[in-house]
């Protein structure tokens, strides 16, 4: 009997061993869950993020093109209209002068 006894006593200590070690697997089990969590999230708000700034970033493209196609036609409008007023003679004032002749110079002879 007193071997019967002894074989008990050795299994209830390999039970309680083996409980604290499922105890243990199921603290750490739940510490890598938490962590696994908190990484899940953090990929989460890191995706949005990136979401949040792709969008910015192609509004700000659109924004860049508008201004520099409106740049670009204004500056050739300012070409084409200083063209046009150099071509009237507006800018070197020839439309209020007299013409130029290549006779002789009356005035002082």
């Amino acid at each position: 009997m007193e071997m019967d006894s002894e074989i008990r006593r050795l299994e209830d200590r390999i039970e309680a061993v083996n409980r604290e070690g499922q105890l243990r697997l199921d603290a750490a089990m739940a510490r890598i869950d938490g962590k696994f969590d908190a990484m899940m999230a953090s990929i989460q708000n890191m995706d949005h993020s990136i979401s949040q700034t792709a969008e910015r970033v192609s509004g700000m493209k659109s924004i860049i093109i508008g201004t520099a196609i409106a740049t670009v036609i204004a500056i050739v409008g300012a070409v084409f209209a200083g063209q046009a007023l150099w071509a009237s003679g507006f800018s070197s004032g020839q439309t209020d002068r007299p013409p130029v002749t290549s006779g002789p110079n009356t005035a002082t002879h």
